[in-house]
Formats: structure tokens, sequence, C-alpha cells
């Protein structure tokens, strides 16, 4: 069997499959036998029966089916050896004639294919594009390591407040009136844990030194925030139409938060995929410095990722051959409009630049990374509230479903693998570095993220037609796996945290 790419315009081409008799003989004999094992012939035991009646029972189309398949498998191992060079699956071009093709000598098959063209890169191209490195300054240390402190810390009873220490109150609450005279209220017995941070700098003064059994009488409309005190107070059971503008706290205990200590198993608890484990205060702030710093990189990255892609899609020549690919969208998608085509060249251009870059940069996308991008992009979807009401196992549940939807599974790696790129990119100095404090770095995130938002609102109601967005599931499926379904006029079987 003999197989062969011949160009015939730009980035098109024609793949001939030529086989002879001698090739396909000995498939048709074993696929012949093996009907013969389970068939069953009036007259005959299974097995017994000749191979040319199993031949006449098979009818006149098995023959053609079996050289199809044959011919098939050669074109499919020719694609995968070949991944680098073509685009799309091909095209069906000529088949020989004849209902049954038996006892032919040779047969000759041909199948339109598209070529994909080479993509170059300039570095230069993305030196003015400027990226944020964040500095982490020793303080932004010392407040991030008193936060993962105090969420592995224990809580513990004490008698007395203590207003410099992170704390929570039991209380319980009742409506009082202006002479501190106990009233008919909806909160009138309720039992409330208050946290310290929550309170107002003038209560945590009132507070300090106030012992267990004691109460304390606060004014919700001078002292406190209606609103804020059911929300904090409440939890859900009250709202600040309930309160009035009085209401009295009897303290029931008092706990106080104590920090994690700075021992090594508790290094190990933080950071347990470390390759050597972390001894001392000095190397866990190192790692946490790093940790900080690691965060704030892949928030810059992903802010740069839109000017990448738009220098991209400016700069890069890349001729398609729209005739192969016109021709191959309406076969495999008949109910489509032009509108669609064009939006589906759009994306396969993103796709092919998108993949030469990881290819580059020598850049790859893990299963688990994919699967762990579609819990976020799931997880997203839902408001907090919906999302805590909802059990683990119906989120799980919904998690692999999209992961395993083919479109929503190759929207996710696109999107790593362009950010991946775009890091690797950074990593070898290719944008232009720009040193901000932590706080300018959110400001200007903010400002960015909303510029964008905008942006989007307006290409969503057509105000900007040209500009596309390409991180979006459609329903063309476009990989380069070369699954090659192609249609014979023949029925065969063939996805750290930072606090």
């Amino acid at each position: 069997m003999q197989i062969e790419l011949q160009e015939t315009g730009l980035h098109e081409g024609v793949i001939t499959i030529d086989i002879s008799k001698s090739d396909y003989s000995e498939s048709i004999d074993k696929a012949l036998r093996h009907y013969q094992k389970s068939l069953n012939i009036p007259g005959f035991r299974v097995g017994k029966a000749p191979l040319g009646l199993i031949k006449r029972k098979l009818g006149e189309g098995f023959h053609k089916d079996e050289i199809l398949k044959l011919v098939q498998d050669k074109l499919n191992d020719y694609l995968d050896q070949n991944e680098d060079k073509f685009l799309l699956n091909p095209l069906i071009d000529k088949i020989p004639e004849g209902e049954t093709w038996d006892n032919e000598p040779e047969l000759r098959f041909t199948f339109k294919t598209a070529l994909r063209p080479d993509i170059y890169f300039n570095t230069d191209w993305f030196s003015d594009i400027e990226i944020y490195q964040v500095d982490v300054a020793d303080e932004m240390i010392e407040m991030e390591l008193k936060q993962v402190r105090e969420q592995y810390g224990r809580l513990e009873e004490v008698n007395v407040f203590d207003k410099d220490e992170v704390g929570m109150v039991s209380t319980i609450l009742s409506s009082v009136d202006a002479d501190g005279k106990s009233v008919e209220g909806n909160i009138n017995g309720h039992r409330a844990y208050i946290s310290s941070r929550y309170m107002p700098n003038s209560l945590l003064e009132r507070f300090h030194g106030l012992e267990v059994g004691e109460s304390i009488t606060i004014d919700l409309v001078e002292e406190w925030n209606k609103e804020t005190f059911a929300r904090v107070a409440g939890n859900g059971d009250f709202t600040a139409q309930d309160l009035d503008d009085r209401v009295s706290m009897s303290i029931q205990g008092v706990s106080v938060l104590r920090l994690a200590s700075m021992t090594p198993e508790f290094f190990q608890e933080i950071y347990p995929s470390e390759n050597e484990p972390i001894e001392t205060e000095e190397a866990f702030r190192a790692v946490l410095k790093d940790r900080i710093m690691e965060y704030y990189h892949n928030e810059a990255v992903k802010l740069i990722q839109e000017k990448v892609e738009e220098r991209l899609l400016d700069k890069v020549v890349l001729e398609l051959p729209l005739s192969f690919i016109g021709e191959w969208f309406k076969k495999n998608n008949p109910d489509t409009d032009d509108a669609e085509l064009d939006d589906f060249i759009d994306s396969l251009r993103w796709d092919m630049i998108r993949g030469e870059l990881a290819k580059t940069y020598e850049v790859e996308v893990r299963e688990t990374e994919v699967y762990h991008g579609v819990r976020s992009f799931v997880l997203s979807s839902f408001d907090q509230n919906t999302l805590a009401s909802l059990p683990k196992e119906m989120i799980d549940k919904q998690v692999m479903d999209v992961y395993k939807t083919p479109r929503f599974f190759n929207m996710i790696s696109g999107i790593l693998l362009f950010r991946k790129s775009v890091d690797a990119m950074a990593v070898r100095n290719l944008f232009t570095p720009v040193s901000v404090s932590v706080g300018d770095f959110v400001e200007k995130k903010q400002l960015l993220d909303e510029e964008r938002r905008l942006r989007h609102e307006a290409e969503d109601r057509g105000y900007d037609p040209s500009r596309r967005h390409h991180e979006h599931p459609h329903d063309h499926d476009h990989d380069h796996d070369h699954d090659h379904d192609h249609d014979h006029d023949h029925d065969h079987d063939h996805g750290h945290h930072h606090h």
C-alpha cells in the first residue's frame, strides 16, 4: 500500500492512497474467518460454513467496507505520524467506481487536505508591554504570617475581654429602652457570637475589661450600624428591621485566639509539599515570601494576557487555505451561515497561534490542571450563598460533567496553555518590568478589570465587531487529534491559595 502527499495550492494538498489486491486480500480473509466463527448459517454448525457462503451472506458491501477500513487505518497512521503538517481532518476527494471492488488489482483513493502554514514570532513585538513586579515588603510578610497563624490557631476560653487580642464574645441579646429596661423585641433571647474583628474601635474600648456575666448596652444609631450588626450578630436569624435602637448584650463567654506556634510541625502543615522540611522561622518566612511573590506574578501575567493576544493577532502573518476550510466547515456544519464560518476561522487562527506559541516555549498543560481549571470555572458561576447551600457531591458531579464535555475541556485547556506561555515569556524577560507596591497593583488591577468588563460589554452589544474574544466554547470542533471519521456512502462500524 502506497501513500503520497502532493501539494496542489497555497497550503492545500491531496493525499493519494494506492492499494493492491495483495494489500487487502489478507484483511478480507481474516474478516471472513471472524464472521465464520459467529454467524449462524442454516445447515452448518457455527464455524463450519464455507467462506464463499459467508461472503454471500454478508452481501456485496462487505468487501468494500473492509477495504475502506483498511484505507482509513492507513490514512490515520499517516496523519498521526505527520500531525504537525496537517490542519483539520482531510475530506474525501475520489474513491474507485464500482459496487464491490471485488478482485480489483489496484484501487486508488484521494483525500483533499489542508497543510499547516509556518508561524514565526519576533520577541521584539512584546518589549513595550509592561508587566508589574510587586514589591513584597517585610511588613506584608509579617501581616501574611499573622493571618496564617490566626487561621491555624485555636480559641481559648478566658474570663475577661481584652481589646488588644483577637477574640470572640458569646452574648445573649435583648432590646432595651433609653433607660436600659428590657422591652419586647424580636431579638430577645438570641445568642450571638461576635468577633472582635468586626467591632468598631469605640466599642472595643467599652468592652475592654468586661468579665463573663456582665452586660453592656449599645446604641445602634450612634455606636454601630443596624445593617452591620444584623449581619455580624444575626447569622441570618434577624435583619436590621428587627432591631430597636438599643440592645443589651449579656456576656456569656469570652474566647481569645491563640496564634499557632512557629514550630516545624506548623511549617509542615502549611507547606507539606516542600521538597525539604522547613525547620526554622527564617526558612518559613522565605517560603511564604516566595508564595506571595508567585501569587502576584501570576496575577500580573493574567493582566497582560489580552495585550499579548492582541499583539499576536496583529503581528502574526498567517495565510490560511480558506477554500478548503470553507468546504470543510460547511460539510461538518451544514446548517451554519457565513458569520459562523468567519467566527470559526478566527477561532482556528487563534488556536494555531496559541499552539505554536506553546510549542515555542515548550509549554504543556496536564489533565489535573485542566480539572482544577474547570472546577474554578464551575464554582465561579455560583454566588457564595448558593455555593454554600449545595452538597459537595452535587458540585463534584457538575464539575466532572463539564470536565468531560470536549468543548469546555478544550476551552479551559486553551486558556491555561496560553497563560503558561505568557508566563514563560515573562520568565524570559520579553516584557518591560515595572515595580509597584501592593496597593498600587491592586488599584491598577481594579482599573484594568473594569476597563475589560466595559469593553466586553460593548463587544457583546456589537459596538466593536472587529474585536473577537476567542476564549468561548463553540460547537465547531477543530482539534488536531485526527479522529478521521470520514463519511463514506457505505455503512460500517468503524482543570496556592493566597490568604
